[in-house]
């Protein structure tokens, strides 16, 4: 079990993550809670609070955050935007429509 909260939250704050996540927070991400790990969008060192609007489960993603140049970003909502360390994002194309 890889799950870590308690040394960067309370409880009560841990919980809401679970609840909200629900697994891995990046878009796309699909590991289980078990298989996350806190990660906050503001760093701690930078002033960055420990509360829900500041801290998602991650999981794989959460060293693309620290050591490869990731950027991610709270949206509308509660989901995240990802930004690369190019900082283009990809826009899916329309699948191709067959006539």
């Amino acid at each position: 079990m890889l799950y870590s909260c308690g040394k960067v939250q309370p409880e009560p704050e841990c919980r809401d993550d679970r609840v909200r996540d629900g697994g891995c927070g990046f878009p796309g991400g699909d590991r289980p809670i078990d298989w996350t790990q806190a990660h906050h969008l503001q760093h701690r060192t930078q002033d960055g609070e420990t509360n829900l609007e500041n801290v998602y489960l991650l999981r794989g993603f959460h060293r693309l955050t620290h050591e490869g140049g990731w950027r991610l970003v709270r949206e509308y909502g509660d989901s995240l935007l990802a930004i690369p360390p190019n900082g283009r994002l990809h826009q899916p194309q329309p699948a191709a429509r067959s006539t």
